[in-house]
């Protein structure tokens, strides 16, 4: 999706007004943040996006190698760029609310995403279905206590496209966008990390 529609930014901002903002003190609801590294990584995208889709099974072996490495800090930001995303974000925030781990997130997404790319499944009792079939569990609540964080890193970031990964380094800023700009940056990250350890990098080219 190359251009964030007027939608999304006067969905979002009517979510964000719904909600007090003390709400965002919440620290009982999941965020999908994951690890307190100084390396930190903002991956947007939207699940009615192509190009997400097809990004998105390309991921995991970077996030996991940069996770071993112990320096990540990585937020996984589902931008409501039409009407169903916003309740394909609901769903993957209630299984995040039964358990949230990168791993576990990543597969909840995996899932999402194929349903989306069938462009059939709209309804809540379709994504009722879809976790029943593929036995994951949630727990519905109240997910606007969440949206002003969300709102902080789209403020943040001015994101205008999706996919886009916002990497954070010592204090350095860089964007990417486009699926293989954002897979470039990854593997160069991930050697970057992999060398100064001493160790040789793991990603999928040169994975047994």
């Amino acid at each position: 999706m190359t251009i964030i529609k007027r939608l999304s930014s006067l969905l979002l901002l009517a979510l964000v007004l719904t909600v007090p903002f003390q709400a965002a003190a919440n620290h009982t609801a999941p965020f999908p943040e994951y690890g307190q590294g100084a390396l930190e990584l903002r991956l947007y995208s939207s699940y009615f996006c192509p190009p997400c889709g097809a990004l998105e099974p390309q991921l995991e072996p970077f996030f996991t190698a940069l996770q071993d490495q112990g320096n990540l800090r990585l937020i996984l930001v589902d931008f409501p760029a039409s009407r169903p995303d916003l309740l394909y974000i609901e769903y993957f925030l209630y299984a995040l609310k039964a358990e949230n781990t990168l791993a576990r997130a990543l597969d909840i997404k995996k899932v999402l995403f194929e349903a989306a790319g069938t462009r059939e499944l709209l309804s809540e009792a379709d994504l009722k279905a879809l976790f029943a079939d593929n036995n994951i569990a949630y727990v519905p609540f109240d997910t606007r206590v969440l949206h002003p964080r969300f709102n902080e890193l789209l403020q943040e970031d001015q994101v205008r496209s999706t996919p886009t990964l916002v990497v954070i380094d010592e204090q350095k800023r860089q964007v990417y966008t486009g699926g293989k700009n954002i897979l470039e940056a990854l593997e160069r990250l991930v050697g970057e990390r992999s060398c100064s350890a001493g160790e040789a990098p793991e990603t999928p080219e040169n994975q047994p």
